[in-house]
C-alpha cells in the first residue's frame, strides 16, 4: 500500500507556471530544461513537447496548459485486467488523463498484472521534463482539435506527426467491461473508438503545465 501510494505522488509530478521562462501559447514549444518558447526561437534549447491547449477561462483549474511529445514512444497493450477499474475515469469530457494512467499503474501493481501502454508513458522522461501520461478523450480531442497549429510546429522542430491509432487512457462505460477508448488521427474528423485493452495501440505522451499554488 505504501508504495502505491508513493507511485501516485510520483505520477502526479507536473510543471509549475513558476518553472516556466515565457509565454503559455499553443503551438509553443516545452523544452528540455523547461522553459517555453515560439518554435522561431529555439536556438540551441532542445524541444520535447509541443502546448495544444491552454486554460484561458476556469481559474479553479490548476492545469494550466497540456503539451504532446514530439514522438511516438511505442505501441503495445494497455493492461491485463480485463475488466473496469474503479479509479479509472468513463468521462469522455474530462481532462483526467494523469489521474487515469496512475489509476491503471496502481491497480496493476495490486496483482502484479503487466501494464506496458501504461509503463511506456510514465517512464518516459526528456531531459528534466517527467510526469508524462496517457491522455484522456477529452485531452486527445482537444489536441486533434488544434492539430494544424501543432503539425506546423512540428515540422519547423523536426516532430512526428500523429498517424493511426492511440491509446488513451479513458474506460469505455457500457458492457462488456474490457474496453477503453483509442482516438484515431486518420482523416478529418475527431474519432474515438472502443478498443480491447489487450490489443496494441501507439502511445504518444502527455504532459501537465500547473498554475502556481
Amino acid at each position: 500500500m505504501f508504495f502505491s501510494l508513493l507511485l501516485f505522488s510520483s505520477c502526479e509530478k507536473h510543471i509549475e507556471e513558476e518553472d516556466v521562462l515565457t509565454e503559455i501559447k499553443v503551438g509553443n514549444v516545452l523544452c528540455q530544461d523547461g522553459s517555453v518558447v515560439h518554435p522561431t526561437l529555439l536556438n540551441e534549447k532542445k524541444p520535447v513537447a509541443v502546448i495544444f491547449w491552454c486554460n484561458v477561462n476556469d481559474v479553479d483549474n490548476t492545469d494550466l496548459a497540456y503539451a504532446v511529445s514530439i514522438q511516438d514512444i511505442g505501441e503495445d497493450f494497455l493492461t491485463e485486467r480485463m475488466e473496469n477499474i474503479g479509479d479509472v475515469s468513463e468521462d469522455m469530457q474530462s481532462y483526467d488523463g494523469l489521474k487515469n494512467t496512475s489509476a491503471y499503474k496502481i491497480d496493476a501493481e495490486k496483482d502484479s498484472l503487466a501494464v506496458p501502454a501504461v509503463d511506456l508513458a510514465l517512464n518516459y522522461e526528456a531531459g528534466s521534463i517527467t510526469g508524462w501520461y496517457i491522455g484522456s478523450v477529452a485531452q486527445h480531442t482537444e489536441l486533434f482539435r488544434n492539430k494544424d497549429i501543432v503539425y506546423d510546429t512540428f515540422e519547423k522542430i523536426n516532430g512526428e506527426i500523429m498517424k493511426g491509432y492511440y491509446w488513451t487512457s479513458t474506460e469505455v462505460e457500457s458492457s462488456p467491461n474490457y474496453y477503453s477508448y483509442s482516438f484515431s488521427y486518420e482523416g478529418d474528423s475527431e474519432k474515438s473508438l472502443p478498443a480491447l485493452k489487450n490489443k496494441k495501440y501507439k502511445v504518444r505522451p502527455f504532459v501537465t503545465i500547473s498554475r502556481k499554488k
